[in-house]
């Protein structure tokens, strides 16, 4: 009986250690004044750009891959950085806020969801997410690339096409507009850096 206890015991610490190890879950928390997201868009042939600020978000990392995460942006933030002009600036920021646009008087968020992030090599992966905009929620994509040190995660990513009827966006001038036609609007994470909680 006794030999069979030791047996049990033996056979139970063989099988343990061939259990797979529990991957770390560590969850990180974005740090908005690190932080900044970049914007683009064309007027009639001229290219401008500016910036949205963060407002926060969280991420998830388990087994040093990306497996879920959040932000979201402050639509009142919007500034142009291009446009040296003081007035013609103001002018392009309000277009840009009007309710016609943004609307970022009563939609002043933006919201990114990740569903599913798809690690394609290395450090880059692909991004299948909800984003909303101006109450509109739409499924998106996003390649990103991030990066892991001294518990601290980095994400930046390439150019995201925001398509501005799926999100209730005028981006075209109208035949009785005098107003210049934007459009090719697309978002960039220029920056993001988020510490890890704990």
């Amino acid at each position: 009986m006794r030999t069979n206890l030791i047996l049990a015991f033996c056979l139970s610490l063989i099988l343990f250690s061939f259990r797979k190890p529990v991957a770390p879950i560590v969850h990180y928390k974005l740090i908005p004044d690190s932080s900044l997201i970049v914007w683009y868009c064309q007027e009639n042939s001229s290219m401008h750009s500016g910036s949205f600020l963060f407002t926060g978000g969280n991420f998830t990392i388990e087994n040093n891959l990306l497996t879920a995460g959040n932000f979201e942006l402050d639509m009142k933030s919007l500034v142009d950085n291009d446009i040296r002009n003081v007035d013609q600036n103001t002018i392009l920021v309000n277009r840009l806020k009007s309710t016609n646009l943004f609307n970022t008087t009563d939609y002043p968020r933006a919201r990114f969801i990740i569903n599913k992030a798809v690690h394609l090599s290395g450090q880059q992966y692909e991004l299948e997410a909800n984003m909303t905009i101006k109450g509109h929620t739409r499924p998106v994509r996003m390649q990103i690339a991030i990066a892991l040190k001294d518990g601290m995660l980095g994400i930046v990513s390439t150019d995201m096409l925001i398509e501005g009827v799926q999100f209730g966006l005028k981006t075209g001038s109208q035949p009785e507009s005098k107003e210049p036609d934007l459009k090719n609007f697309k978002i960039k994470i220029s920056q993001l850096y988020a510490a890890k909680s704990k």
